[in-house]
């Protein structure tokens, strides 16, 4: 389905929230972890913002949608995860952003639009960016429920900023919980609560089997576990594929096998954008298949591919673990991005 891009209405209605949340400066007092939600008074999705600016590099704000995008952000957060080399890290994220940037780092169509609608703006970091983060995909423009959605959510940042300005203990909640701001349609228009929300288990937690239960029955009973290590990734290759003009560009994945410790690749493909927990399964099971042995540790280094494999490692028995690095994977890795990497797309 062709996107529909937001009309000129809903570019000025967007920019002049922007303008207004650029203005209050809320980074003097929040910060990125001061996370609260608003939800959308169309879908009833509740995105997650994110204040960007307390440490002087990057102003704007971050709004994770669902589940999926707060759990995105939260991993960005996590120091745990920040310690693992994770090659997905930045584009897996699941938001929208609206950034304050210098003129030359707007794109063509940024900068029509803004003369479209008769705005200027002067000077560093400024000048309104919006973005479209999606898991796998290359930052692109907003559509246009995105861009009314946004609009919405700068709104009310600025009135949970004021209400933090007044109380640095607003945003205070029990382990799990968030401050949602919430919408309820009333003669005049809508009416606006905060309420303290509890969000669903994140998407790794709901990892169901994405193959036959029958095919990993004759896995179990075929294969023989063994006392070897296997690194194993499906990493997107930073190297954006646009198939046709206009489209939103797209990450391919990289799916790697490799024995730790002979180095040995047991299996390489490239992934096409689309379903990863099943194409990721069917990829290790056809290397199980073809090895008759299941590895008894499994290490990865990319959320994605942990989550994929997870209910694998449920079924039959082997160990998966959260590497900080994976050292073959890693070498071998380079040497497709800086060899062969544009051609095998």
């Amino acid at each position: 389905m062709k996107s529909i891009a937001p009309g000129l209405d809903e570019y000025r209605e967007l920019y002049q929230a922007a303008e207004d949340f650029k203005r209050l400066a809320c980074w003097n007092w929040l910060s990125d972890i001061d996370i609260f939600g608003v939800q959308d008074p169309v879908s009833g999705e509740i995105g997650y913002a994110s204040v960007l600016g307390a440490g002087k590099d990057i102003f704007g704000l971050a709004f994770y949608l669902g589940e999926e995008g707060l759990a995105s952000l939260l991993r960005l957060l996590d120091q745990e995860e920040r310690r693992i080399e994770d090659p997905d890290r930045g584009l897996d994220q699941r938001c929208l952003l609206v950034s304050f940037e210098d003129r030359d780092q707007l794109a063509k169509e940024d900068l029509e639009t803004i003369k479209a609608l008769g705005l200027k703006f002067r000077g560093r970091k400024q000048w309104p960016c919006f973005r479209s983060f999606r898991p796998g995909y290359h930052p692109w423009f907003l559509e246009k429920a995105e861009a009314q959605f946004l609009t919405v959510a700068l709104k009310q940042a600025q009135d949970v900023a004021c209400a933090c300005r007044e109380n640095p203990n607003y945003l205070l909640t029990a382990e799990g919980e968030y401050l949602v701001r919430v919408p309820e349609r009333q003669e005049g228009g809508l009416s606006w609560s905060s309420k303290l929300l509890r969000p669903r288990p994140a998407p790794m937690a709901e990892m169901k089997l994405a193959v036959n239960r029958a095919r990993i029955r004759a896995v179990e009973a075929s294969c023989k576990l063994v006392d070897a290590v296997w690194e194993v990734d499906a990493s997107l290759a930073p190297i954006p594929i646009q198939e046709e003009k206009g489209s939103r560009p797209y990450y391919p994945r990289i799916f790697l096998c490799v024995d730790a410790h002979s180095r040995l690749i047991l299996s390489y493909d490239m992934l096409p954008s689309g379903d990863l927990p099943r194409q990721l399964q069917s990829r290790f099971l056809d290397l199980l298949e073809q090895t008759g042995v299941i590895p008894r540790l499994v290490g990865t280094q990319n959320y994605a591919t942990r989550a994929a494999l997870a209910p694998l490692a449920e079924k039959l028995g082997f160990r998966l673990l959260a590497a900080r690095g994976l050292p073959a994977v890693a070498a071998i890795r380079k040497e497709i991005l800086n060899g062969t990497g544009v051609e095998l797309v």
